[in-house]
């Protein structure tokens, strides 16, 4: 089956017939660039035309070298002629007939010439400053007309292109087809749903986003049990191999021994470690007195810092012994002086 040609409209048939008026113009400004392209520019060695023949904006250059040499040029032969006349004025037998009232008359002519000439070129700036306005503006509507032009004729196939397939749609689908109604129909029960799918999708990413938090939380504490379970295989071997090593009982003894003696010997009740750098002694005195002594050492070192008593039932004065014993750091011997001079106060 011969498929119809689909009919045109007359918008369109406008449309087309202003592309091919525009297409088959012949506007200045398209011959102006066919003539620049035609020229040869390669016997001007001097300018840069010669490597670069597809861009006019070079000439600009050239052209004020040009008129910079033509008014050195200028310059140099008025200035040749006023010599020139001097000279014959000078080495002339004949009175040259110059006097004040001829030199006046100049001066005036050449101040009249002077404004003609500054009017002339104030004229000439303005014509070439509109004559450059009135370039970019037709450079702007040709560049916007063949824009339109070519947005036209893709507009225009893509018509012709949508018209024919919807011929050969309805050659493809002949009647009866879907009516409005029963297509609004569809497309209602359609966004229906839409609307059931897309609550069913956010619930379905508001309980994945939750079960990647639980993951991510169990992730966690796989981790933090890996690193108690190291810790405590590290503490267990630790202990397995003090209990292999036959010396830790008798080494437990000695060091029970030793720490029972200290104690006895230096009528020391108990000590404390209320914090890291802080170390309290509780030292039992004559008649049943108790004195604490608290001890302060600089963080994360064993170098003596400030040293007090607490809860004594004598007071002294103990600075000046930790002035003298912090400087050497003589921890010992300051608790011997400390215990020494409540003993001589009781």
């Amino acid at each position: 089956m011969v498929e119809a040609a689909p009919a045109h409209s007359p918008e369109l048939e406008r449309t087309l017939s202003l592309q091919k008026e525009l297409e088959s113009a012949e506007l200045t400004i398209t011959d102006l660039k066919r003539q620049f392209c035609q020229k040869d520019f390669s016997g001007l060695t001097d300018s840069a035309l010669s490597s670069y023949p597809t861009n006019p904006q070079i000439v600009a250059p050239d052209v004020i070298a040009q008129q910079s040499f033509l008014r050195k040029l200028k310059f140099h032969y008025i200035e040749q002629h006023a010599k020139d006349k001097y000279v014959k004025f000078i080495v002339s037998p004949d009175e040259p007939g110059i006097d004040a009232e001829s030199n006046e008359q100049l001066r005036e002519t050449n101040e009249e010439r002077k404004q003609l000439l500054k009017e002339d070129k104030v004229r000439l700036a303005e014509t070439y400053e509109k004559i450059r306005q009135k370039a970019r503006l037709v450079e702007q509507a040709h560049d916007r007309a063949q824009s339109l032009t070519k947005e036209t004729a893709t507009l225009t196939k893509q018509i012709l292109d949508a018209r024919l397939a919807l011929t050969r749609l309805h050659a493809a689908h002949p009647a009866p087809r879907l009516t409005l109604t029963a297509a609004r129909e569809i497309a209602d029960e359609q966004e229906e749903q839409m609307v059931t799918l897309d609550a069913t999708l956010l619930e379905l990413n508001e309980r994945a986003t939750e079960m990647k938090d639980r993951v991510k939380a169990s992730v966690k504490d796989v981790e933090r049990l890996k690193v108690e379970r190291a810790a405590k295989e590290e503490e267990l071997k630790r202990t397995q191999r003090l209990e292999e090593d036959n010396r830790w009982p008798a080494l437990h003894d000695w060091y029970s021994a030793a720490v029972a003696l200290h104690t006895s010997l230096m009528s020391l009740d108990k000590f404390e470690t209320p914090a890291d750098n802080e170390l309290r002694l509780t030292y039992s005195l004559p008649k049943s007195r108790k004195a604490t002594i608290a001890l302060l050492f600089m963080p994360n070192t064993r170098q003596i810092a400030q040293a007090h008593l607490i809860d004594s039932d004598t007071d002294i004065d103990i600075q000046e012994l930790v002035g003298v014993h912090s400087a050497c750091n003589d921890v010992p011997g300051l608790v011997r002086a400390i215990l020494a001079r409540l003993r001589a106060e009781i």
